[in-house]
């Protein structure tokens, strides 16, 4: 196709080249099940998700996969979902019931408890995918994920930090959305509210993610393949000067030096602190350890956990 050139929204910052791998979810009612299983289903999914990313030391990320599966357990809307399902079948009811709680959420005035409403969909569209058997597209080594819109529970099953998906562009969504925060988490570019168009583009065409200015390009031209390719160039050059100085005393311009530390809660922080150049840890948050179980932590469960 021809080269193309779309405007959204920035959401996760840096550049990314790659093969188009377009996701357009089926939209099937004829499904059969349980839809409080197919609920069951993706509150297991995100809980073992979050304890993923937890045990990766990414607690705040953790945490919003742990609101979404509080999402699928939530009473009202399952209530709801049963309530459907005789009068719709299962996938209609899923559908039906999440769009309403979305459309509760998206009426707040407050814009960021407002954007919470793609949560709700997207638990919705994964419900189905649970009720029908779908699943999303593997995506290849160098792969550009294109999609009307992602949760966060869609974002952290690709991976990212395995390096097969590079970047992502969404038709619809928003840069405060749950999934933008997880892909800058993982350092991963995205542009959303992208438009219609960018689901036209052709699987395996090359494609270029601005993630700092929102912009998609489709079947770039030379010229543009040779800008973006020097942009990741500086970007990672920048990375490896910040990287090489870590090592370096921390002292003032005025010769005084002090303690570089981290804030921990977890080994993995504790040990990505390090890796950074901390001396230490500065503040242990040990209330965590209370968040997190399952149940009440024992004396030995906290010296386990603190050795």
């Amino acid at each position: 196709m021809s080269q193309r050139e779309l405007r959204g929204l920035a959401a996760s910052g840096g550049v990314a080249i790659g093969h188009a791998l377009v996701w357009r979810d089926a939209a099937s009612t004829a499904a059969e099940g349980d839809p409080l299983a197919a609920l069951d289903a993706v509150a297991a999914e995100l809980a073992q998700g979050a304890d993923r990313f937890r045990a990766a030391g990414l607690q705040d990320e953790a945490e919003i996969l742990e609101t979404n599966r509080l999402m699928a357990e939530d009473p009202a809307l399952r209530l709801e979902v049963e309530r459907l399902d005789a009068q719709l079948g299962p996938a209609e009811a899923l559908r039906t019931a999440t769009t309403r709680h979305a459309q509760l959420l998206a009426m707040l005035p407050d814009p960021l408890l407002a954007a919470r409403a793609t949560d709700i969909r997207q638990l919705g569209v994964r419900a189905v995918r649970a009720l029908t058997g779908s699943a999303m597209p593997a995506p290849t080594e160098g792969s550009i994920l294109i999609a009307r819109d992602l949760g966060p529970a869609d974002v952290a099953d690709l991976h990212l930090d395995e390096g097969r998906v590079l970047g992502i562009a969404l038709a619809e969504g928003a840069a405060t959305s749950h999934a933008a925060i997880m892909a800058r988490a993982l350092g991963v570019p995205m542009a959303v509210g992208v438009g219609e168009d960018v689901l036209s583009i052709a699987d395996g065409e090359t494609v270029i993610v601005e993630g700092d200015d929102g912009a998609v390009v489709a079947d770039p031209r030379a010229g543009q393949l040779l800008d973006a390719e020097s942009k990741l160039r500086r970007r990672r050059r920048l990375r490896e000067a910040r990287a090489a100085g870590r090592g370096l005393p921390a002292v003032t311009r005025d010769g005084r030096a002090v303690s570089l530390l981290c804030n921990a809660s977890t080994a993995a922080e504790v040990h990505a602190g390090l890796e950074a150049g901390a001396e230490g840890v500065g503040l242990l948050r040990t209330e965590l350890a209370f968040l997190d179980a399952r149940a009440w932590p024992t004396g030995d469960d906290h010296v386990a956990a603190l050795a």
